[in-house]
């Protein structure tokens, strides 16, 4: 019987030798003198405009010949020059050009999105006979386009990119021309509205601006053909609101207390029958605004340890266990919103951004049972927040969670761009992530968030 490693290495030889088959081959003899460089022209294709760069199946059986191997791209009458990185392997190995190595140019160059031809460098390095193979020749980070796919953004900024100096409109139409179908964007938060609202207070950013973030987005978005959905930080007050309303708050028994008895006033607590009507109202004003849809987030405990005010324990003495009991407050919170949304307005859609948690430790850890509300139709789409910068991480669990919802839309969200190491790297794992979910069949993605690093891997994708 054949050894399991033994079965993989044969298929990957087999593999080689395939690649191997479709390469061409360039031959020099060093030990002339005059031979001081071998050259080889291959002829492509390639608009590169919306692509990180080009790549290639490349082989070299022996390095010894060779001093370095460089790159140019032929566009127009002219020459893109690189670096070309590659391995000392004796086998096929996959190159990576980036337009961003760039070193310079010669002639006249035409633009990225006329490439014509591949020119490898082989340098002398000892007199000895010289071969290399290449071929394979196509876009780097390339996504082909798909018809009907959903592609979202999450816009923490309620003023667009910027704070001071943000245009809505600007904002709308780059988010439009980047591919992006709709925007999820930050106007509502427990206890803070970045617009004139009859349920929230204004947030100190409104009070700030004096301008309504909801109807600059939404006039926007429709200019620009884009769905608005208005985003709405449930229970955690974050820094929207004063002391003087914090301090209310606490006397009125509204915020939470952990198992020590200590106060966490930046929380509001679910079993709270004023804390569940503020939010569903909030959600509720913000469907009769015109909204395209609702979006909920920290829908749910800050973690285990929340809350045991007197009122929640006495009404966890109703429930077999402590994890019920949560999950029960939040769940019916979101019941309480999906039921009035859906009978006062069925066009909105309802949403949430989710732990990326699989089976119920989302529940365990938060008291965040989503798969529930999926199961009972409280929700038309559903985000989990599957910040893995790592392709085979996040393909992982995009694969874990398709199996676990069927019942409603599933967008996985990417990101957060902002926590992942190497900017450099940024394109070619937003490409990986945006193809994984593709090949999971989900019909789309949401991207976290709106902002400059954001905007500069995105130059280099075309979604479309």
């Amino acid at each position: 019987m054949i050894s399991g490693l033994l079965c993989a290495a044969i298929a990957a030889s087999a593999i080689s030798i395939a690649q191997a088959e479709t390469l061409v081959p360039a031959d020099a003899d060093f030990s002339d003198p005059s031979q001081t460089r071998l050259i080889r022209d291959y002829p492509v294709k390639l608009d590169l405009t919306h692509a990180e760069g080009v790549q290639f199946d490349f082989l070299c059986r022996d390095y010894a010949p060779f001093h370095q191997f460089n790159c140019y791209l032929k566009s127009g009458d002219g020459w893109y020059a690189l670096t070309m990185n590659h391995e000392e392997r004796t086998d096929v190995q996959r190159i990576a050009i980036r337009k961003r190595d760039v070193k310079w140019t010669e002639g006249k160059v035409s633009g990225w999105h006329d490439i014509s031809a591949v020119r490898i460098y082989g340098y002398r390095g000892n007199p000895l006979k010289a071969r290399f193979s290449a071929g394979n020749f196509a876009a780097l980070n390339d996504l082909p386009p798909k018809c009907g796919e959903r592609r979202l953004l999450w816009c923490h900024s309620p003023w667009g990119l910027g704070y001071r100096d943000a245009d809505w409109d600007a904002s709308a139409r780059m988010i439009r021309d980047m591919g992006f179908t709709d925007i999820i964007v930050s106007v509502a938060w427990a206890n803070g509205a970045c617009y004139k609202s009859d349920v929230l207070p204004p947030s100190p950013q409104y009070s700030y601006r004096k301008e309504d973030a909801f109807e600059l987005c939404r006039t926007a978005a429709r200019k620009h053909g884009l769905k608005f959905h208005a985003w709405m930080v449930c229970f955690n007050m974050g820094g929207h609101a004063d002391t003087k309303t914090l301090d209310r708050l606490r006397t009125e028994g509204r915020v939470q207390i952990d198992g020590k008895g200590r106060v966490n006033g930046r929380w509001l607590c679910p079993s709270h029958p004023g804390n569940a009507k503020l939010v569903v109202d909030a959600l509720a004003e913000l469907a009769a605004k015109g909204a395209d849809g609702v979006h909920l987030d920290y829908i749910r405990y800050p973690d285990g340890d929340f809350c045991h005010c007197g009122r929640c324990k006495e009404k966890a003495k109703l429930f077999p266990s402590w994890q019920e009991f949560r999950n029960a407050q939040i769940g019916e919170v979101v019941r309480m919103a999906s039921d009035r949304i859906r009978r006062e307005y069925p066009r909105v859609e309802i949403s949430a951004a989710v732990r990326n948690t699989i089976g119920d430790s989302a529940s365990r850890a938060v008291g965040q049972d989503w798969h529930s509300w999926c199961r009972n139709g409280w929700l038309d789409f559903v985000c989990p927040m599957d910040y893995f910068p790592l392709d085979a991480s996040f393909r992982a669990l995009v694969e874990r969670q398709k199996q676990e919802v069927s019942c409603v839309k599933l967008y996985p969200g990417i990101g957060d761009i902002n926590l992942w190491p190497d900017v450099s790297k940024d394109t070619s794992r937003i490409v990986g992530h945006i193809k994984a979910v593709r090949e999971a069949g989900l019909d789309g993605f949401c991207f976290f968030d709106f902002g400059k690093r954001m905007i500069a891997a995105f130059k280099e994708i075309d979604l479309k």
